[in-house]
């Protein structure tokens, strides 16, 4: 019998730099699990020269913290309807039977209405962006403190250099500071999602932001995000989050630090 071949070894060009074919075809083995360090450093080079690699690379980061996102929120509405049946189960007991509306009244009523409110809120508030410290670009142009908030749309484009600041409001509410040399772009209107480029982000309240190297989803409270490229770094100042990147999915505890990418 003949002794199996080994595979070729790549050459210097071909582990530096793979073709965009390879590089898809390992984008889902970089989402779903971590590359040996050889693979991993060539294919994000080629990420970082590719904008169409990066593109769908980003997009598969998405959809797997949408999928995780989705599973997540199933335990938790079966966990809750679970409390919620066993609340009414024993509100319907003989002791309970006179106090029953009252209990509808105070599980039902409350929340629908805080649904209602959210929901109005949300159509009647719009995001707009204004200068804290010196000048910022809204797409093409150029903002200052003097300037009225600005309206955002989606796909715009929020950049800071190194002596300007800005910030991200929905109604008097400062939802997202843009700190000193930061870029990040809006992908909607109620700033609910984020496309962090590079610099620091201070994010508040209910909030998704995509980075290059993972998801993080912020459920309450209060978040930095710092770094760019190929690295990020997140403290969690208060509330709870969970992180989305190669090595799976990630809670946080309120002043826990974490490293991602690099």
């Amino acid at each position: 019998m003949h002794e199996a071949e080994e595979p070729l070894e790549p050459t210097p060009i071909e582990a530096e730099q793979p073709s965009c074919a390879r590089a898809r075809a390992e984008l889902g083995r970089l989402v779903e699990t971590a590359l040996v360090p050889e693979q991993g450093s060539a294919l994000r080079l080629h990420l970082d020269t590719c904008p169409d690699c990066e593109r769908e690379y980003r997009e598969s980061l998405r959809v797997t913290a949408h999928i995780a996102r989705e599973r997540r929120l199933g335990r938790e509405a079966g966990e809750r309807r679970q409390r919620r049946e066993e609340r009414l189960r024993l509100a319907r007991s003989p002791r309970s039977q006179r106090s029953l509306s009252l209990v509808v009244r105070t599980l039902v009523l409350p929340g629908l209405l805080i649904f209602l409110l959210t929901r109005m809120s949300n159509s009647e508030v719009e995001a707009r962006a204004r200068a804290v410290v010196g000048e910022y670009s809204l797409g093409v142009r150029r903002m200052d403190t003097q300037d009225l908030p600005q309206p955002l749309r989606r796909g715009d484009w929020v950049v800071t250099d190194a002596n300007s600041a800005a910030s991200l409001t929905l109604g008097a509410r400062n939802e997202v500071l843009v700190e000193r040399g930061s870029k990040v772009c809006i992908e909607d209107r109620g700033l609910g999602r984020l496309l962090f480029d590079s610099g620091a982000l201070v994010v508040r309240g209910r909030r998704t932001v995509t980075t290059r190297v993972g998801v993080i989803e912020l459920e309450q409270g209060e978040l930095r995000i710092s770094g760019g490229g190929q690295a990020a770094e997140i403290e969690l100042r208060q509330g709870a989050c969970v992180v989305i990147d190669a090595h799976g999915e990630r809670r946080l505890a309120s002043g826990e630090r974490m490293r991602l990418g690099g």
